[in-house]
């Protein structure tokens, strides 16, 4: 499966990680995820009768997606192929040298959210990874947190159903083996590492 991958890049000031990058001359990483798959399926405008009817098929209709995305994917795979990419795309540097064990510096990355998203009803949807990068030092100052936002599309609509808004999001997700589920987070994950060991460089630079 290969799809666009959308950054949401979060500004921060990384003055401490400009003065330390040059000190960590190898740093091993650590991933974890913390929580089960969140669905968020559009909801309608309005607070009466049939927009609260409506949302409330939303729910649980998101509920009911969220479940079939957990039984697909495995969190410790996705953490480890989001581990293995970022070695490999960090490599020896700059700023530094990764590992996937060691000691001394770390690189602590806590995915805080992952599931779908769909921003109305009616517009294509996205499988969504949000997490949070930290850098220790070996005495346990912490020198560097970013955030990241990454996502691919759900699906592959047809452009007569985009520009009318009608994409069926939830049928998208139904059609798609549990492979397919769990290729497209992981590929997701282990594009977010290329962004993050993107941002590190720039912000250590």
């Amino acid at each position: 499966m290969r799809v666009a991958l959308i950054a949401l890049l979060l500004g921060a000031c990384h003055a401490k990680f400009k003065k330390h990058a040059p000190i960590i001359q190898r740093a091993h990483v650590e991933v974890t995820t913390l929580g089960p798959p969140q669905v968020v399926l559009g909801q309608a405008d309005g607070d009466g009768i049939g927009s609260l009817a409506v949302n409330a098929m939303q729910a649980i209709r998101g509920g009911e997606l969220a479940k079939k995305i957990a039984r697909a994917v495995d969190t410790e795979e996705m953490d480890a192929r989001f581990s293995e990419a970022f070695v490999e795309a960090l490599g020896d540097g700059p700023p530094f040298a990764a590992s996937l064990k060691g000691k001394g510096s770390l690189v602590s990355v806590e995915v805080v959210s992952w599931g779908m998203g769909v921003p109305e009803i009616g517009l294509q949807g996205t499988f969504s990874y949000s997490l949070v990068v930290r850098i220790y030092m070996p005495d346990g100052k912490r020198v560097y947190t970013n955030r990241e936002a990454c996502a691919i599309p759900v699906g592959d609509p047809d452009a007569f159903s985009q520009v009318l808004g009608i994409v069926d999001n939830a049928k998208a997700v139904d059609d798609m083996s549990r492979r397919a589920i769990r290729e497209a987070f992981y590929e997701t994950a282990a594009g977010c590492a290329a962004v993050v060991v993107s941002q590190m460089r720039k912000h250590g630079g």
